[in-house]
C-alpha cells in the first residue's frame, strides 16, 4: 500500500477493541489494541458506580430517570452535575427481617437515609414489627451523625387496644418500652434533623426481655425529604 498520510486513510467504522495499534516502548516499535488504550487508567479514569457498596457493572454511559433529578454538563469545570432538588420525597424500603433478642439497642441493618453536613430533613420511619410473646415489649429510637438540632416524635401499640405518644426527643438512642400485649404491630418515628456532619440516619430497636426476639419486618421503610 502506498505510503499516505493520516488525513488521507478512510474513516474507521465502530471500533471492536481488537483493532493493532503501532506504538514505541521503551524504544522499540510494538503493536498494541485499541481496547489496551481504552483501559488505561481503568477504562479513562472513570468512576465506580455502587449500589449500597457494591460496583456496578461498568457501562459507557449513565441515565438519571425520576421526578426531582437534573443532570447538566458543566464544560468549564469538565463536569456532569446531578442536582437532586430540595422538598423531593425519598423512600427506602428494607428486603429482609431484622431481629434484636437482647435489650440493647441495635441497628435495624439497611432502614436507614442518607445526610450531608448541614443539610435540614424531615423524615419518618414507618416499621411493621413481630414479637416473639405477648409478654415481650420493645424500645425504638434511632442513631446518626452530630446534628445541631435534632426533634422527633414515636408512636407505637402500648397494649391490644391502645396507642402510646411520646414527644420531644432531642437525643440519640432514647426511647420508652412499649407495651407487651400483641405479637404483631408498628411503630412510627418522625421528626427533623439538622446535621452538621454526614452520615446515615438509622432506625434502632431493643427487646424489653433478654432472648425474646422483636423483629424489622421486609417491607418496613423509611421517607424523607431534604428541605433546603
Amino acid at each position: 500500500m502506498a505510503n499516505l498520510k493520516i488525513s488521507e486513510l478512510p474513516a474507521a467504522g465502530a471500533l471492536t477493541g481488537a483493532e493493532l495499534i503501532e506504538s514505541v516502548q521503551g524504544g522499540i516499535n510494538v503493536q498494541t489494541t485499541t481496547q489496551d488504550i481504552a483501559d488505561l487508567g481503568g477504562g479513562g479514569g472513570g468512576h465506580v458506580i455502587e449500589d449500597e457498596g457494591t460496583p456496578l457493572t461498568q457501562r459507557t454511559k449513565l441515565n438519571f430517570v425520576g421526578g426531582g433529578v437534573a443532570v447538566t454538563d458543566d464544560s468549564g469545570d469538565d463536569a456532569t452535575v446531578v442536582t437532586v432538588e430540595a422538598g423531593t420525597r425519598q423512600m427506602v424500603v428494607i428486603d429482609s427481617d431484622v431481629a434484636n433478642t437482647t435489650t440493647s439497642f441495635a441497628d435495624a441493618t439497611d432502614l436507614k437515609f442518607p445526610v450531608v453536613n448541614a443539610g435540614i430533613y424531615w423524615f419518618k420511619f414507618v416499621v411493621d414489627y413481630t414479637a416473639a410473646a405477648t409478654t415481650t415489649g420493645s424500645k425504638w429510637s434511632i442513631n446518626g451523625p452530630s446534628a445541631s438540632r435534632l426533634n422527633y416524635q414515636e408512636k407505637f401499640v402500648n397494649s391490644s387496644t391502645t396507642e402510646s405518644y411520646q414527644p420531644g426527643y432531642t437525643t440519640y438512642d432514647t426511647g420508652v418500652v412499649t407495651g407487651a400485649s400483641t405479637t404483631s404491630a408498628l411503630a412510627f418515628i418522625e421528626g427533623f434533623i439538622t446535621a452538621s456532619a454526614s452520615g446515615d440516619v438509622i432506625c434502632r430497636f431493643a427487646s424489653e426481655v433478654g432472648g425474646s426476639a422483636i423483629t424489622v419486618k421486609s417491607g418496613s421503610f423509611v421517607e424523607f425529604v431534604q428541605l433546603n
